[in-house]
């Protein structure tokens, strides 16, 4: 798809990882904001953390994980391989990473665990109160996305990310200037730093 893009003879913008270049592109800091969420939970006194990860054939997935991994253990903490988990980014992939946790952990459960994105948290949030856990009295959950619906979202959730609307108006705005002409040359690639939303986590 990504070299499709090499032929287009009109001004265009990617949202996301674009590895050819091929168009001007804006893109989240993955890694930056990864390593923001594990330096705050290190620095929260957490020091066993559960790791949900995205799949690992996406590049951003992958760096919000190493990213994550850098900030906790800069921050003290105790990177554990057996309290990593792969997710496939959908809620089912959470549940499952949760009844997992439970299942292999239960006994000594992680104080915290962070999940690669949002709907992996939500199908997380309804399995923990399924099992009869508490968040975030027996464990906080964190999150990698700042969706609006999770201000409609309760316990509320330590996240860190970007909205998706900062995104689409930075994309836009790179458009517009190519297309007015005050922007010719070199083709662009942004990358734009995560905010972190801290709660009772």
């Amino acid at each position: 798809m990504h070299d499709e893009l090499l032929s287009l003879d009109c001004p265009a913008v990617f949202i996301g990882h674009l590895p050819n270049h091929a168009v001007d592109s804006v893109k989240l800091d993955d890694f930056g904001g990864g390593r923001q969420m594990g330096e705050y939970l290190a620095g929260k006194g957490h020091r066993r953390v559960a790791h949900v990860t995205g799949p690992v054939f996406f590049k951003e997935a992958m760096a919000r994980a190493e990213g994550f991994e850098a900030g906790f253990a800069a921050g003290g903490g105790v990177v554990d391989p057996a309290l990593k988990f792969e997710g496939s980014y959908l809620p089912p992939s959470g549940q499952a990473a949760a009844r997992w946790l439970v299942a292999a952990h239960g006994k000594a459960l992680p104080t915290a665990v962070f999940f690669a994105n949002y709907l992996m948290a939500a199908g997380a949030l309804a399995s923990f109160h399924d099992l009869g856990l508490r968040v975030p009295d027996d464990i906080a959950v964190a999150v990698f996305d700042d969706l609006p619906q999770l201000e409609f979202v309760r316990p509320r959730l330590t996240r860190v990310g970007s909205s998706p609307q900062v995104l689409a108006e930075r994309a836009t705005a790179m458009l517009l200037d190519r297309l007015s002409g005050e922007v010719t040359g070199p083709v662009r690639s942004e990358v734009l730093a995560c905010t972190l939303s801290p709660f009772d986590t």
